[in-house]
């Protein structure tokens, strides 16, 4: 499989059913050629972490969508209010001083 891209919902559900038929990582992978038995691996351990315990494995195939992507944070414009009043804020005193950027614009409520 290429780097970067991604399983489809069915190939994912694929690889479920056959793990939960008994296949192991290789069988699965032998069966289903883009997917090698560590992305097989991952997936299963993925969806097994996202399984509350009390569920049955068989509701697993519910968490097998991606979560949300967040992406990179909001970048503060240069001489922007913001980034001006975070450069006030680290200049204040010590205790901003030691803090991160995210930390200073929290306290901020930027």
């Amino acid at each position: 499989m290429p780097a970067g891209s991604e399983l489809s919902l069915e190939i994912r559900g694929t690889i479920l059913a056959l793990y939960h038929e008994g296949f192991g990582w290789v069988a699965i992978s032998e069966k289903l050629p883009n997917v090698s038995p560590d992305v097989a691996r991952k997936l299963i351990k993925r969806v097994r972490g996202r399984t509350p315990p009390e569920e049955d494995i068989f509701r697993s195939y519910m968490y097998l969508k991606d979560l949300p992507r967040f992406g990179r944070p909001e970048i503060i414009a240069k001489d922007s209010w913001q980034s001006n009043a975070l450069r006030e804020a680290i200049l204040q005193d010590e205790e901003h001083q030691d803090m991160t950027f995210s930390e200073v614009a929290q306290s901020l409520e930027l």
